[in-house]
C-alpha cells in the first residue's frame, strides 16, 4: 500500500529545495541540481505506482460488482425452482390432505388428527419456502419499485422479529432509479435488517432513505449493543458488513 503522506512530503521537500536554489551561490547549484534530480525520480516513480494501483483497485471494483451480479443471477434461478416447482408441489400436497379429510371416507380419529397435523405442517412449510423465494427475488422491487418493496420488506421483519421498524424515505417516489442501484439498495437493507436481528439485541429500527443529488443517503440506526467492526471476531458478521460494503461502494 502506498504512504499518499509520504508522497506530499516529498513534494513538499522539492518545493522547498527549489526555493533554497534560487539562494545559493553558483559553486554549490549543481549538488542541489541532483538532490532535486533525485527526489523528481522518486516522485516518478510513485506516480507509476499509484496509477497502478488505481488500475488493480478499478479491477477489484469489476470483479466485485460481476460476482454481486451473477449471485443477483443465481438467487433469481433459485427463486424460480422454489416458487414454480417446490411451492407448488406443496401446495397440491396440502390440497389433498384436505380433500381427504373433508371426504366421507370413515378415517379414524388418529387418522384424521394426523392428517390434520401433516396439512398444518405443510401449510407452514409453504410460508417459509414462498418467504425464502421472496427474500432471494424481490418481485416487489419489480413490480412497486424501491420505496414500497423496503418498507414492506421492513414490515416483514417487523412482523417475523417483534421489531419496531421506523422506515422513511422522503423525494423517490418518483424518481427514477435503475435495478442494480435498486437491487443493492434493498440488499444492503436486507443484510442490515439480519445483522440486527441476529446480534444487536435491539428492538427500535430507524431507517431513512432521501436523495442528494447526485448522491443517494441511506441511514440504518437501532437501540441495541453496538461493535467495533475492526474487531469483528464471528465470520458470519464479517461477511454481512463485508458484503454492505462491496454493494455500497459499486453506488
Amino acid at each position: 500500500m502506498l504512504d499518499f503522506q509520504d508522497t506530499a512530503s516529498k513534494f513538499d521537500r522539492l518545493r522547498r529545495q527549489a526555493e533554497d536554489l534560487i539562494q545559493l551561490r553558483p559553486n554549490t547549484v549543481p549538488e542541489k541540481l541532483c538532490d532535486i534530480v533525485e527526489l523528481i525520480h522518486e516522485l516518478r516513480t510513485h506516480q507509476a505506482e499509484l496509477e497502478i494501483q488505481n488500475k488493480e483497485l478499478k479491477q477489484i471494483r469489476l470483479l466485485n460488482r460481476q460476482l454481486l451480479m451473477a449471485q443477483e443471477q443465481e438467487r433469481q434461478t433459485i427463486s424460480c425452482k422454489l416458487l414454480d416447482n417446490i411451492a407448488q408441489n406443496l401446495a397440491t400436497l396440502k390440497i389433498n390432505c384436505e380433500t381427504i379429510l373433508n371426504s366421507p371416507s370413515g378415517l379414524e380419529t388418529d387418522q384424521q388428527e394426523e392428517l390434520l397435523h401433516m396439512s398444518q405442517v405443510l401449510q407452514e412449510t409453504l410460508r417459509a419456502v414462498r418467504s425464502m423465494g421472496q427474500d432471494l427475488r424481490p418481485t416487489n422491487l419489480d413490480h412497486f419499485g424501491l420505496v414500497r418493496a423496503v418498507d414492506a420488506q421492513c414490515r416483514h421483519h417487523a412482523q417475523q422479529c417483534g421489531l419496531t421498524i421506523e422506515f422513511s424515505a422522503v423525494g423517490l417516489e418518483e424518481l427514477p432509479l435503475e435495478r442494480s442501484l435498486s437491487i443493492n439498495i434493498y440488499r444492503i437493507v436486507q443484510e442490515a435488517l439480519n445483522n440486527i436481528k441476529q446480534h444487536a439485541k435491539a428492538d427500535h429500527v430507524f431507517i431513512h432513505l432521501v436523495p442528494a443529488f447526485p448522491n443517494l443517503i441511506l441511514r440504518i440506526k437501532d437501540n441495541g449493543q453496538g461493535f467495533d467492526p475492526c474487531h469483528v471476531e464471528h465470520q458470519e458478521e464479517k461477511m454481512g458488513l463485508n458484503s454492505m460494503k462491496a454493494r455500497a461502494e459499486l453506488l
